[in-house]
């Protein structure tokens, strides 16, 4: 007989506590206490909210410490100190590992021997984004990778510009645009070109070391280097080069014939 009096006990309560009628529309089926904001208050339509009250979403939490690197929500493992995933009250969201609080990123990934990130993209259209990156400030590091030490090996700024140590590809493209076709030094080899004589030039060498318009390796050494422009100063050095080479094979057979 008791045992069916806990049944019928335990059936009512639920009963209770699933069913919905007009008289328990806009109350909550479990809240500890109306008044403490900390606890977990779950509505009559099946909302869960911890730490706050009368919130609409499915799930709330709020973490009313000030502290932005408090976690709001954490899934660890067999070790406590590690976290598999994590969300912190100020938004970020931790995945594998310990809370970088150095540089405090909005999303922080840690793995090991196995892909931190895995980006499959499968659009049919062209020219669509696989990632995309949108960088207001052109001095803003947009895209950074590390070694060890923290030191950037391969970095791309907002502007584009891009610092590496090493690039090693199969191919590379450099596109000319309209304005550098227009600077590009055929203009040698026009008629009203004016060179220095191969006199002059042997002067300029014994008193500055290098070449006139060609960077000296003080200048390489204390200032940025445009690769575009210096090889079209190389160039247009291989063109006043071919000059003097027939100059000089036209002085040569002059020589020659006047034997």
């Amino acid at each position: 007989m008791k045992t069916h009096t806990r049944f019928i006990s335990i059936f009512i309560l639920t009963i209770n506590l699933l069913v919905v009628n007009e008289s328990s529309i806009g109350q909550d089926y479990f809240q500890p206490s109306k008044n403490d904001p900390g606890s977990i208050t779950i509505s009559h339509r099946g909302n869960i909210n911890i730490g706050t009250l009368n919130n609409t979403a499915k799930l709330t939490i709020c973490n009313n410490i000030t502290s932005s690197n408090l976690t709001s929500f954490r899934i660890f493992g067999n070790n406590v100190d590690s976290t598999d995933f994590a969300v912190n009250r100020n938004g970020s969201v931790r995945i594998g590992g310990i809370l970088n609080v150095n540089q405090r990123p909005m999303l922080q990934i840690m793995s090991s021997n196995r892909p931190g990130i895995y980006l499959n993209h499968n659009s049919k259209s062209n020219y669509e984004y696989g990632l995309l990156v949108r960088i207001d400030n052109p001095t803003t590091k947009a895209f950074s990778v590390s070694d060890s030490s923290g030191n950037s090996i391969f970095l791309v700024y907002g502007s584009g510009t891009v610092h590496s140590k090493y690039i090693i590809a199969e191919k590379i493209e450099v596109r000319i645009d309209a304005l550098t076709a227009k600077s590009w030094p055929d203009y040698v080899f026009n008629s009203d070109y004016s060179r220095l004589s191969l006199c002059d030039l042997d002067k300029y060498i014994k008193k500055y070391s290098h070449l006139p318009g060609i960077p000296s390796k003080n200048d390489i050494e204390n200032s940025n280097i445009d690769l575009l422009e210096l090889n079209l100063k190389l160039l247009k050095k291989i063109e006043e080069l071919t000059l003097y080479t027939i100059e000089l094979n036209n002085r040569i057979e002059a020589i020659s014939y006047g034997k």
